[in-house]
């Protein structure tokens, strides 16, 4: 598969400097708005490191490009760094609801880990929250039910030959599965027939990274029989010289 890169360009004064390490993404495809915001610097077991912290489509990622030995123990302080840099905005893992704009409630962590049939060493995670609520607008004849799930999502190349893969790609899919359901999905995903799913462009010079997975909301009507339900299954793309791998998450909340 040939692909064309290009070298983002990050600057913390806006200034056009030559990155290496960067994210890099397909000429074809120019919806994406990114910039690096914050950059985070740590050491474990001696290995310093940076964390970078950019915006893609409006959410937050976070990246690690420095090569390191310990990759297992990094990635394990980069999984704790970015909880805790969520937990600080809190908002943006619970939030409001779209519909009834109040704090939702009556939440639960709901999540999974996967590594691909193929290599232990390609990962995907998800980690999400997913509320349940209800509603009983005027006149009161008839009660809303209301479900949410949003997170974050973490792809990761363990090995050590090569120390990066090619590219990594970000896969994001919801499906709904209840009829009478009005779901509210993200402003940039594309939606058919009930699936709500979100590609990323292609990634370079990053071994792990973690991106917030925007908030999906349904509302069920008279029929939906019980609160709206979706199955989640997101991947990532991890290019190697011969081989891609796909780890890939699939559950229902």
């Amino acid at each position: 598969m040939k692909r064309n890169y290009f070298i983002v360009l990050l600057s913390v004064v806006s200034m056009l400097i030559v990155a290496t390490n960067a994210f890099a993404e397909t000429e074809e495809s120019t919806s994406e708005n990114k910039n690096q915001v914050k950059k985070h610097q740590y050491s474990v077991n001696g290995e310093a490191f940076s964390i970078n912290e950019y915006i893609i489509n409006g959410v937050k990622a976070y990246a690690i490009s420095d090569p390191v030995k310990d990759k297992k123990a990094v990635s394990e302080f980069f999984n704790n760094k970015v909880q805790e840099f969520n937990s600080a905005n809190n908002a943006n893992l619970r939030g409001t609801s779209a519909v009834t704009a109040k704090a939702l409630s009556n939440c639960s962590s709901l999540g999974q880990t996967t590594t691909s049939n193929l290599s232990s060493n390609a990962v995907v995670s998800l980690t999400g929250t997913h509320c349940l609520w209800e509603t009983i607008p005027f006149p009161y004849i008839l009660t809303y039910l209301h479900a949410s799930y949003q997170g974050t999502q973490t792809g990761k190349w363990l090995g050590t030959t090569p120390v990066y893969p090619d590219a990594m790609i970000f896969n994001q899919v919801t499906i709904e599965n209840k009829i009478d359901v009005t779901s509210y999905w993200p402003a940039f995903w594309t939606v058919s027939n009930s699936i709500g799913s979100w590609s990323s462009k292609e990634i370079t010079g990053v071994w792990i990274m973690t991106i917030e997975r925007p908030k999906v909301e349904g509302v069920g009507g008279e029929f939906t029989l019980g609160y709206p339900t979706y199955t989640i299954k997101d991947s990532v793309d991890i290019y190697l010289p011969n081989v891609v791998y796909r780890p890939e998450i699939n559950f229902t909340t």
